[in-house]
């Protein structure tokens, strides 16, 4: 899914308080060998990682 795409199906069902202030598709997720997400790996590679300029609240 596009990010815009997970906007559009958002919208209408959550507050706009809570719409994420930006969206990343990732072409797959760590997992552990048991099939859980590996939070603690997610956060290391994005540990860094800026909005962009367009949606960077002041």
């Amino acid at each position: 899914m596009l990010p815009e795409a997970v906007r559009a199906h958002l919208a209408p069902r959550i507050a706009s308080w809570w719409m994420p202030d930006d969206i990343l598709v990732l072409p797959e997720l760590p997992v552990s060998g048991t099939g859980k997400i590996q939070k603690a790996e997610l956060r290391a590679a994005y540990a860094d990682y800026k909005l962009p300029e367009r949606v960077a609240r002041a």
